[in-house]
């Protein structure tokens, strides 16, 4: 017997964010599909700085995203097959509009393709970028007291962070990087030679 399709948010997510699609599926099945779009829309903010060929056209996709969000709120969300399972979520669990305001906001960063100052712009990013998904999540899951979501801040910087490092060769094949550039320098790690791919001490740091 063939396993039951997976729904457009499901399979998304399964193809570009296995990890979170693999914790989701230990998550009860009532509040599964909600986290499967909450995980889907957040890839797709995501992806912005690999979809558009200019900041300008970043802007304009995040926006379109930020009216997206408030027609959730606003009981009138557009034709889509994220937006509209993920205005149901939103109505079902009360999610919180700000951290979708900033999880939408912190990915502006991406648009600036200049590595991070020093480790505290870096951290700061992968909170922005991170830790309110782990919040909304959370919420869903029926937990929202502040002993959690200040957990939820510190495991959604943590797993930014991680992914930061795993995608390190891949924004270095585009000329991307967001290593510290105080931490390459002391280091002797130099961009031209972080995206020609060559092995160098410093990054074993």
């Amino acid at each position: 017997m063939a396993p039951p399709a997976l729904s457009a948010c499901a399979e998304a997510v399964r193809k570009h964010d296995n990890d979170r699609f693999l914790t989701a599926l230990f998550a009860p099945a009532g509040v599964r599909e909600d986290l499967f779009a909450l995980y889907a829309f957040n890839h797709e903010v995501a992806k912005t700085r690999e979809v558009v060929t200019e900041p300008t056209l970043g802007q304009i996709r995040l926006q379109w995203w930020r009216e997206s969000i408030d027609g959730a709120y606003e009981g009138t969300p557009r034709r889509h097959e994220v937006v509209e399972p993920l205005a149901a979520a939103i109505a079902r669990h009360s999610l919180d509009r700000a951290q979708f305001d900033l999880l939408i906001d912190g990915r502006e960063a991406d648009l600036d393709d200049e590595a991070p100052a020093d480790m505290d712009c870096l951290i700061n990013y992968a909170q922005v970028t991170g830790a309110p998904l782990t919040r909304l999540a959370c919420q869903i899951l029926g937990a929202s007291d502040p002993e959690v979501m200040e957990a939820a801040r510190l495991v959604g910087t943590a797993w930014a962070l991680t992914g930061i490092l795993r995608a390190t060769p891949f924004l270095a094949r585009g000329h991307r990087s967001r290593l510290p550039m105080t931490l390459m320098v002391e280091h002797g790690v130099t961009e031209p030679a972080l995206f020609d791919l060559k092995p160098q001490p410093g990054l074993s740091k």
